[in-house]
């Protein structure tokens, strides 16, 4: 986090991006990731697919204490087990008279989450806390795309899943830097129906209309309910119910040889949207909320080797019930846009690829008032990259922020004086590539 003070001048983010006032704060990841499926066709038009995978996270941080010579400094090592079978059918039949391609299947994922927090590495055998949890995921589905006649496709699913979770937390109060307790396990089911249902008719060759709507749900994952109550102080496993977000889009498209486009309007109700709320550092779920905007892109074939991509979207995002009923809420830009040309120098051997992208200004993280006197600035960026792939080799060389433009997308607001916090995103920055895909 860097400083800027409206009332001194003091701008950390404009003169030392790479400061910092927590040096010995660190943070290290390790994954592995494998998938393995085997596919069964019974005919052409027939045939079952079943995957098994496997995760795994390792990380490991460091939060040091900078104010009472480390007595409060934490150490975290945790990882993150995740299992799944997700069995499936494809079926394209015809029936009643009609075309239709019907997936459907069973989705079982079990997260395993163990976490120790100590007070530093030196100590990590004797931890304040020991978590526990599980989680384990159950959800049937199916999709059905229905041709209804030569120029109407419907498109109908839904989707039932059902999530268990179980967290425990064994404290040691005799453990370095203990000065917490132990949070009460939680045992918690939810289960909760999506469904989406669309419909698209085609004018002409070139010309469609769609509409479409449905239900979606975001459950809380294991490692987001472990956290300080901000009232008690006191640690707890935090209930947070399941976000769910209704919606319903409109629109047009276009497609021809050299242009291709689409226009959509959208509404989108939300209830109890998972936050992080940065005043409390803890995850909540937020009053009722709702989104609707305009979104348009377009492709530009300008020759067979080169192309233009454009895409533009206006979004209110905005609390709808609430003692912020009508305010926006934090975080959410209204306006974002990205243009994006590509050349094909030689037959995918050499790809320049050019980005321009803008975001807009937003409301700071704990700013849901909309009172702050600023808000987090606009930002342009560039990036240029040179792609290709021969054989079974591939490379990319990307220059990102070529303008080294300085900016952040997160920030936090003081409530008694003209200042904030932000997080400085990378300057100009060199990325390289290279691949190899074994058969």
């Amino acid at each position: 986090m860097r400083t800027v003070d409206l009332g001194t001048g003091l701008d950390e983010i404009r003169d030392n991006p790479r400061g910092s006032r927590t040096i010995n704060d660190f943070g290290n990841e390790d994954n592995f990731n494998t998938v393995l499926g085997i596919t069964y066709r019974f005919s052409n038009t027939s045939s079952v697919t079943v995957d098994g995978g496997y995760r795994n996270r390792y990380q490991e941080a460091f939060f040091d204490d900078y104010d009472f010579g480390g007595l409060f400094s934490e150490f975290v090592e945790t990882e993150i087990d995740v299992y799944s079978i997700t069995p499936r059918f494809n079926i394209t039949s015809q029936l009643l008279g009609h075309s239709h391609h019907l997936i459907g299947g069973f989705d079982f994922y079990h997260y395993q989450y163990d976490s120790i927090r100590s007070q530093n590495k030196s100590v990590a055998d004797r931890p304040k806390n020991i978590l526990d949890h599980y989680q384990n995921s159950y959800a049937i589905y199916f999709n059905d795309l229905i041709n209804l006649n030569k120029s109407t496709i419907m498109d109908i699913g839904m989707r039932l899943q059902h999530v268990k979770l179980q967290a425990k937390d064994a404290f040691d109060p005799t453990a370095p830097g203990a000065f917490g307790n132990e949070a009460e396990e939680l045992n918690r089911k939810d289960t909760e129906p999506m469904f989406n249902l669309g419909l698209r008719h085609y004018l002409n060759d070139g010309v469609s209309i769609f509409a479409l709507g449905g239900r979606s749900v975001r459950f809380t994952t294991v490692d987001e309910i472990f956290q300080v109550n901000p009232a008690t102080f006191l640690q707890e496993f935090s209930i947070i119910d399941p976000q769910t977000a209704s919606h319903i889009d409109i629109g047009i498209n276009y497609n021809s040889q050299k242009l291709s486009g689409a226009l959509t309007v959208y509404y989108m109700d939300l209830k109890n949207e998972i936050f992080f709320d940065a005043t409390t550092f803890a995850n909540i779920n937020l009053d009722p909320t709702e989104r609707y905007g305009i979104e348009l892109s377009s492709l530009f074939q300008i020759r067979e080797d080169l192309k233009v991509i454009a895409n533009y979207s206006h979004l209110r995002s905005r609390f709808s019930k609430g003692p912020f009923s009508g305010n926006d809420v934090p975080l959410v830009p209204r306006n974002t846009a990205t243009v994006t040309s590509t050349w094909n120098l030689f037959e995918n051997l050499a790809i320049l690829s050019a980005t321009w992208s803008y975001v807009g200004e937003m409301f700071f993280a704990n700013d849901p008032t909309n009172t702050f006197i600023k808000k987090i600035p606009d930002y342009n960026l560039l990036d240029l990259s040179l792609t290709g792939s021969w054989y079974n080799w591939s490379y990319s060389i990307a220059v990102n922020n070529i303008t080294d433009e300085k900016y952040y997308n997160f920030g936090v607001n003081s409530n008694t004086a003209p200042r904030y916090n932000g997080y400085p995103q990378p300057g100009r920055n060199l990325f390289i590539s290279l691949k190899y895909l074994f058969n």
